[in-house]
């Protein structure tokens, strides 16, 4: 979601890694992980909200301070097909000009 450069619609979790996480893994000095930090919803739920974090560092010493709110739809199996992500792309965009 957004204009930033790892924005998208993506069409499989391999299309996200490749794309969106692909162009945080390129401005960053180690690959990026995600923290979970709080959970609502899920279960027997059709939908789940979840809160992750990452600090990290870019290739320049830039600090990557960035929050995540995701929206996830599950099929009945729990398979998650459909995802929405929230994040301060202001950051994703500073990081990527001052890195690329």
């Amino acid at each position: 979601m957004g204009t930033h450069p790892a924005a998208g619609h993506f069409t499989s979790l391999q299309d996200w890694k490749d794309n969106a996480l692909g162009v945080a893994n390129g401005f960053l000095s180690e690959p990026l992980k995600l923290t979970l930090v709080n959970v609502v919803g899920g279960g027997e739920q059709e939908w789940a909200f979840i809160e992750l974090k990452a600090d990290a560092t870019c290739k320049n010493g830039m600090a990557y301070p960035q929050r995540y709110a995701w929206a996830l739809k599950f099929d009945k199996k729990g398979i998650v097909v459909q995802a929405t992500a929230y994040l301060d792309s202001a950051l994703v965009q500073k990081c990527y000009d001052a890195n690329s």
